[in-house]
C-alpha cells in the first residue's frame, strides 16, 4: 500500500476534482457497464478509512472511466450523499499513486533523435498530469507518491512550463473548458442547479426523448439535500451537464442548450440586477470563451463554444 499524504479533500471539492479529470472528447451514448467485483482498499488519502469498492478503476479509455464516474454522481443523489464520488476520487488516486509507468524508451540516441515515441504520453501519463494541476489549482498539496510520478513524466518527456509569478510553474493539462464550467456551477445556487433540472423536464426537447425522461426522473433530485449536503449541488451539475454532453445535447463546440437554460434560469430569478448578477457572469463566460483544436485557438461565435 502506498503510503500517501494524509490529505483530506472537503466535500465540496471531491466532485470538482473528478469532473476537472473528465476527458469531454471521450463521451459516448453507450451503455453503461461497471466492473462488480468486490476489492478493499484504504481510504486514508482522503480521510475515509477502510470501504469496499464495486471494481477496478481504469483510467485507460477515457469513456469508460466517465460513464463510471457518472453512475457514482447517480448514486450520490440517489443516497443524498457524497459518499459514493468521495469513494471513487480515493480509487483514482490510489491507481495513480501505484501505477508503474514506462521508464526511458528502447531507442537509440540516434533513433531518439528522429522519433517522436518518446515525447508520446500513455492515458496514465496523462492522468497523472492532469491531477497534479487539479490538486494545485484547488489549493491542495499535492500526495509524494502523484508528485513523484509526475517529476518523473516532466523530466523523461521534456514537457516545457510556462512561468507565472513567483516561483510557481503554471501547468495546462486540464481540459479549459472544464475550468469555464465548473466556474459555472461554482456561481450557482443549489436551488438553482435544482431549476436547471426543472427548466429542462419542461422543454420540448425531452418530450420525445425517452432517455432524457429517465435521466430527470431517475435519481430523484431534492432541492433540500443540495442544500444540505455539503458538495452535492456540485455533484447535481456536473452529472446534470454530462448527461447533456453524452446526449450531444452540447458539446465543445455547441452551447446553446446550456445558454438557454441559463437563460430560462434568470427569468425566474427575475429582471432585478443584483439577483442575477451570477448568472450574467456565467453567460458571459459561455458567449466569449474560445475553443482550441491543435493547441491553435478557434474563434467561434458567441454561444458556439466553451
Amino acid at each position: 500500500m502506498a503510503n500517501m499524504d494524509q490529505t483530506v479533500v472537503k466535500d465540496e471539492d471531491v466532485a470538482r476534482m473528478l469532473f476537472l479529470a473528465v476527458n469531454p472528447t471521450t463521451l459516448e451514448e453507450n451503455d453503461m457497464e461497471v466492473a462488480s467485483t468486490p476489492t478493499y482498499t484504504d481510504g486514508g488519502a482522503v480521510g475515509l478509512g477502510l470501504f469496499q469498492s464495486t471494481g477496478d478503476i481504469s483510467s485507460e479509455g477515457g469513456s469508460e472511466s466517465t460513464q463510471r464516474l457518472m453512475v457514482k454522481f447517480e448514486a450520490a443523489l440517489r443516497d443524498q450523499s457524497i459518499y459514493p464520488v468521495r469513494r471513487e476520487l480515493q480509487l483514482r488516486l490510489l491507481k495513480l499513486s501505484t501505477m508503474e509507468l514506462q521508464n526511458g524508451n528502447n531507442l537509440s540516441t540516434l533513433e531518439s533523435n528522429f522519433s517522436d515515441e518518446v515525447d508520446q504520453l500513455s492515458s496514465n501519463e496523462e492522468y497523472v498530469l492532469e491531477f497534479t494541476e487539479i490538486f494545485e489549482r484547488l489549493k491542495y498539496p499535492v500526495p509524494k507518491e502523484i508528485k513523484d510520478q509526475f517529476d518523473r513524466i516532466v523530466t523523461s518527456k521534456k514537457i516545457p512550463f510556462r512561468k507565472a509569478e513567483g516561483n510557481k510553474k503554471k501547468t495546462f493539462f486540464v481540459y479549459a473548458e472544464n475550468k469555464i464550467l465548473m466556474k459555472v456551477c461554482n456561481s450557482l445556487s443549489a436551488l438553482e442547479v435544482y431549476q436547471m433540472y426543472t427548466i429542462l423536464s419542461e422543454s420540448k426537447a425531452v418530450e420525445e426523448d425517452d432517455a432524457m425522461k429517465d435521466f430527470l426522473s431517475q435519481p430523484c433530485v431534492s432541492p433540500e439535500a443540495l442544500h444540505k449536503v455539503k458538495g452535492l449541488k456540485d455533484v447535481a451539475f456536473y452529472y446534470f451537464v454530462l448527461t447533456l454532453m453524452r446526449k450531444k445535447m452540447i458539446n465543445r463546440l455547441y452551447t446553446h442548450k446550456l445558454y438557454f437554460l441559463l437563460e430560462k434560469l434568470k427569468q425566474i430569478l427575475g429582471e432585478e440586477k443584483k439577483t442575477c448578477i451570477h448568472i450574467d457572469r456565467a453567460l458571459e463566460m459561455l458567449n466569449r470563451y474560445c475553443v482550441y483544436e491543435n493547441h491553435f485557438p478557434v474563434m467561434c461565435s458567441p454561444v458556439l463554444c466553451l
